[in-house]
């Protein structure tokens, strides 16, 4: 429920002086990573979530291979995707697609 670019990346900016002061050990790129991937990605976010933006999420679009899906649950939310019909209705799509 939480897609995100890079580390910096997942936090709001309201966020981010509370959570970077400190040096990061790691700096995590899912933009690095979706490329290694060989099988299909199904990323499902909301407009809502004010710990990880949107916007952050929407920077792993490009990285996405054809069959992979974006989906956008409208006023979805950090941890609540689940209660939403559309989530349920695309991940159920996701697991029972047959593969090729």
């Amino acid at each position: 429920e939480t897609p995100f670019d890079s580390i910096r990346g997942a936090f709001q900016n309201a966020l981010r002086p509370w959570v970077f002061p400190l040096p990061l050990r790691y700096n995590l790129k899912n933009t690095h990573l979706i490329p290694l991937v060989k099988c299909k990605i199904v990323i499902i976010t909301g407009t809502r979530d004010l710990i990880t933006p949107l916007s952050s999420a929407q920077r792993l679009k490009p990285y996405l291979k054809a069959e992979d899906k974006f989906v956008i649950i409208p006023k979805g939310g950090h941890k609540n995707l689940r209660k939403f019909g559309l989530f349920h209705l695309k991940l159920g799509e996701a697991l029972n697609e047959q593969p090729d």
